[in-house]
């Protein structure tokens, strides 16, 4: 079948993607400065099968590990360490000068997760500033003091690793959002949204 056909499949009849991903495990590995896992990210089809996506949930094709299994109401894989994602509809605001005037894109109704899922907005011919965002639910390991917190990130290129600049806030939070000037940004749980 067509990925994309895949694609509008999962949308139109599951609306509230279920999405899995390592991305904790791969980011404290690399802070770690030990072996980085593949990424893994996977979105449950309607039929209850994982569809392989990327960092900005679009069906891609790539191999999950073989081993990958339903274990009660979560996935497992030995030697992977998955964790739900929530859905996030966010609003993303970028320049461009036109005839010496700033002018604004507003990006509405924006999908994103909180397992490190990116959207980008802008680049290309557009003319306004290319920005890309990624939310993360970080959950330290033992022994770390630090309190689990909702984070916003704002890239310049896609696939950066190293933030332009980010917030955060209680994982709870019903908003998180940020305003750097150059961009802005504001992210909701799905489930909060009326």
């Amino acid at each position: 079948m067509n990925l994309a056909l895949i694609a509008l499949a999962i949308a139109a009849s599951n609306p509230a993607r279920t999405i899995w991903t390592n991305e904790e495990q791969v980011d404290f590995a690399r802070e770690a400065g030990t072996a980085v896992p593949a990424w893994t990210g996977f979105m449950v089809d309607p039929g209850g099968h994982p569809v392989a996506i990327d960092r900005f949930a679009r069906p891609d094709g790539s191999a999950l590990p073989p081993s990958l299994h339903r274990q009660g109401d979560g996935w497992s894989a030995p030697g992977i360490e998955l964790r739900r994602a929530r859905n996030f509809r966010c609003w993303i605001a970028v320049p461009r000068q036109v005839a010496g005037k700033e002018e604004w894109l507003f990006a509405r109704d924006l999908k994103v997760h909180d397992g490190g899922g990116r959207v980008t907005v802008g680049g290309g011919t557009s003319g306004y500033r290319s920005v890309t965002i990624r939310l993360r639910n970080v959950i330290w390991p033992a022994p770390s003091r630090n309190k689990p917190s909702l984070v916003l990130y704002v890239f310049d290129q896609p696939l950066d690793e190293h933030a332009v600049s980010y917030g955060w806030a209680d994982p709870d939070a019903r908003l998180i959002g940020v305003n750097l000037r150059f961009m802005q940004a504001s992210c909701s749980p799905e489930e909060t949204e009326k």
